[in-house]
């Protein structure tokens, strides 16, 4: 169909438009192109063959595959602006069998949404796991004010990683999302393990009951971090 611009329009009556639409379409599909398109299952006919069901339309947008969620959300509306200009086109020329094109990707908005739906579940998790830390703390030490630093540590832990991410440049994606929910559980174990050794320590002063739990505890924690931070470079 050289020469011819979209939306389609050649007369104010719907059924002479409908007819001349229908067979420039029918004359693309004898070509090898046409051929080939309709082929690829962008071409529907009813079963009489005599009416167009669906036309699609393909096009590249110039956005990473793997763009973050808040990009993709910008173009989503764009695109979506459109398609409800062309749909409102169709309904103000009295043209209804064409008022209902919608607008999709087969990878860019449903990643979008699976994205969105982890940082959620980001969001959340730090919300559930302070809460369920603290109390778990004060349950297994017995002891509110160690509790509460313990907390404390987590919380900076978590804030500076954020702060990091922040500092970067980063937009907080999917490998992010992943990085704050596995950094809550790596802070929740380490600072537990430091917090119980304080507290079962038989030492008087809180010195010494700090060495107590860096000497027994210590070699653990420094030992599973300096694994966690090398197995990063994999």
């Amino acid at each position: 169909m050289p020469n011819i611009t979209f939306p389609f329009y050649f007369s104010d009556d719907p059924i002479i438009q409908d007819a001349i639409f229908t067979s420039l379409v029918k004359n693309y599909t004898l070509t090898d192109k046409g051929k080939e398109y309709l082929a690829q299952g962008n071409i529907g006919y009813f079963e009489n063959e005599e009416k167009i069901k669906f036309i699609s339309i393909s096009w590249k947008i110039n956005e990473a595959m793997f763009e973050t969620a808040a990009v993709k959300d910008v173009s989503y509306q764009i695109w979506e602006g459109i398609m409800n200009q062309y749909n409102d086109i169709a309904n103000n020329n009295g043209i209804y069998s064409m008022n209902n094109g919608y607008q999709t990707s087969p990878f860019a908005w449903a990643w979008s949404a699976t994205e969105s739906g982890i940082i959620e579940s980001a969001i959340r998790g730090v919300a559930i796991a302070g809460p369920c830390a603290l109390g778990c703390l004060i349950i297994s030490t017995q002891n509110w004010i160690v509790s509460i630093f313990a907390i404390s540590s987590i919380a900076c832990i978590v804030v500076t990683e954020l702060a990091f991410m922040k500092l970067m440049g980063w937009e907080l994606g999917i490998a992010e999302s992943i990085a704050v929910i596995i950094m809550i559980g790596f802070s929740v174990d380490y600072v537990v393990h430091l917090g119980n050794a304080y507290v079962e320590s038989h030492e008087k002063d809180r010195n010494d009951k700090i060495k107590y739990a860096l000497y027994t505890m210590g070699i653990s924690v420094v030992s599973g971090g300096m694994t966690t931070f090398g197995s990063g470079f994999w």
